[in-house]
């Protein structure tokens, strides 16, 4: 889909891997946590300039050494994935069912 790898758990994904390295999932209030460990927003260059995402962020090198701090880090990744994915599912309904008239 995008030239990396989704990781899910169940129909959620909240991680990725791209060019080797691994984003997360967060939401606002998670950025503080990323930005605070010195960590970047997913980016990818388009034709014109580059994009971020700030719906998945760099994961922390500890995190790959690490079991605990890994599942630390991905279990909020899958919290603010899950949370974002409810939020949606309303709003796709909705969508489908005023088109449908």
């Amino acid at each position: 889909m995008f030239g990396g790898a989704g990781l899910y758990r169940g129909p959620v994904m909240f991680a990725l891997i791209l060019d080797d390295k691994l984003y997360f999932r967060t939401d606002r209030e998670g950025e503080a946590r990323f930005a605070a460990a010195g960590l970047s927003p997913f980016t990818y260059a388009t034709k014109h300039g580059e994009r971020t995402v700030r719906a998945f962020w760099r994961a922390p090198l500890a995190c790959l050494d690490d079991e605990e701090e890994m599942v630390r880090w991905a279990e909020a990744a899958f919290a603010a994935a899950a949370t974002a994915q409810r939020a949606r599912k309303p709003a796709a309904k909705r969508a489908k069912t005023s088109t449908a008239k």
